[in-house]
């Protein structure tokens, strides 16, 4: 529910809520990746790169429990958002 309420408010460009939505199920769900990859485009479309730079790290990090495609599509778009950003950098 959390997911896709926040998935309403970003369409809106509530990114505030959205960014509350998608933390919250972070918290609620702590090993799946899309809440993290939702806040990850939520600190890309407000302009916080390094929020994003370090939460895409932290995907990376994390421990994939049960592989799928789009687990392996998420791992990917971290590991270019922190390559591109540390060419920045």
């Amino acid at each position: 529910m959390e997911l896709l309420r926040g998935d309403a408010a970003f369409k809106l460009e509530r990114y505030d809520e959205a960014e509350r939505h998608f933390a919250q199920a972070a918290r609620m769900c702590p090993s799946r990746f899309m809440p993290l990859y939702k806040l990850v485009t939520i600190y890309q479309a407000t302009e916080r790169k390094n929020k994003a730079y370090d939460l895409a790290k932290r995907i990376l990090a994390k421990e994939v429990k049960i592989p799928s495609a789009t687990v392996t599509a998420i791992r990917h778009e971290m590991r270019r958002i922190v390559n591109t950003t540390n060419k920045i950098q």
